[in-house]
């Protein structure tokens, strides 16, 4: 049987992509979230708000992506929200939180 995986972005980054992504899901379900040190080193998305692509993403000012610098840009689709709002996990990596489109900075302490 021949088969090839069609998902974009298809090759060894696929892979390693989705075991993360299935490592952060499994920590998320038993109640964990991020590392401090995770975090620390998570791009952060200001003025963000939700997209819906084919699948829910956010879209805002990220600074510290490893990729793309400082830019407004989109996410990969979203797998995981805090409560608090303050991170995030799409398909790629986790994100900081910063304020949100049209809320008020209290948000987090309701």
């Amino acid at each position: 049987m021949h088969a090839r995986i069609i998902y974009p972005g298809t090759g060894p980054d696929i892979y390693r992509l989705s075991k993360a992504l299935t490592e952060d899901l499994e920590k998320i379900v038993a109640g964990l979230g991020p590392t401090a040190a995770e975090l620390a080193s998570a791009p952060i998305i200001d003025n963000w708000s939700f997209v819906p692509r084919p699948e829910m993403a956010l879209a805002g000012l990220i600074s510290g992506h490893p990729l793309l610098g400082t830019k407004h840009g989109i996410t990969s689709e979203i797998f995981a929200l805090d409560e608090t709002r303050s991170w995030v996990r799409t398909w790629t990596r986790w994100y900081r939180l910063g304020r949100q489109a049209g809320v008020d900075d209290d948000r987090k302490s309701q």
